[in-house]
Order: structure tokens, then sequence, then C-alpha cells
């Protein structure tokens, strides 16, 4: 993966909203509290994108759950060569609670600091050591 990695995140309060604006695209989402701390972090692709993720009324089940909750749903596209690797580095250094594989052992060598986050990102533990250790 290439140094300086740009992720440009989208934020949303309906996955219904995020599917229609990430038809056919390669993506990275993350469901996130309030806060925006991710809950669980997922990833999209094939011609179908986050729409065909979560087709035949899933996303708006998952409106129905979020509803009243203040959570969040943050989606950013990147290439098809960096979705699943992107994915589990995240899932591993940010340990969300609801993702159940990754956590333990790395299942990816890609590195996390390499990721620049931008647009309306979660709070990423990652993001913010690096903001702190910048400063």
């Amino acid at each position: 993966m290439s140094q300086g990695l740009r992720l440009n995140w989208r934020r949303f309060t309906q996955m219904s909203a995020a599917c229609k604006d990430f038809k056919g695209k390669s993506c990275l989402y993350v469901i996130a509290n309030s806060s925006g701390k991710p809950l669980y972090i997922g990833e999209a692709g094939g011609r179908d994108g986050l729409d065909g993720r979560y087709r035949g009324g899933t996303a708006h089940a998952i409106d129905a759950a979020l509803n009243g909750s203040g959570n969040l749903i943050f989606v950013a596209a990147v290439s098809q060569e960096h979705r699943e690797a992107i994915e589990k580095a995240l899932i591993y250094t940010e340990q969300p609670f609801y993702n159940r594989q990754g956590k333990i052992i790395p299942l990816s060598s890609a590195s996390v600091g390499s990721i620049v986050h931008e647009g309306e990102a979660p709070s990423f533990v990652h993001a913010s050591l690096r903001r702190r250790a910048e400063s």
C-alpha cells in the first residue's frame, strides 16, 4: 500500500442514504456511536458496492435500529486493491465491539499509520494518537 493513502469520509444518519450514495462503489464503512467511535467496521465492493451489501430492505432495518440512537454511519470510497487490507488493519487497531474477527491476530500487514482521514471521519483511536504526536 502506498504511503499517505487518503480516505475521504462522509457521515450519514441512515444506512439507506449511504447505500444510495455508494451504490456501485468499492468502500469502507463504519457504524459508530453518537461520538463517532467505531462499533463495527466493514467493507463493500464488487459491482454493487454498499447497496449490494445491504440489499433487500436490510438497509432500512438498520435505519429502524438506528432510529433515535444518535449513532452514525461513515463511508469512504477506496480502491478494490486496498479495500480488504485497510478494513482488516482498522479492525485490528480500533477493536470495534461488534466485529468478531481480526481483533486478536492481525489479518493484514497494512499500516493504519499511512492512512490520512479527510472529510467527516469517524473518531479513530489511531488518528487521534497521530494528531497528538504531531502537535
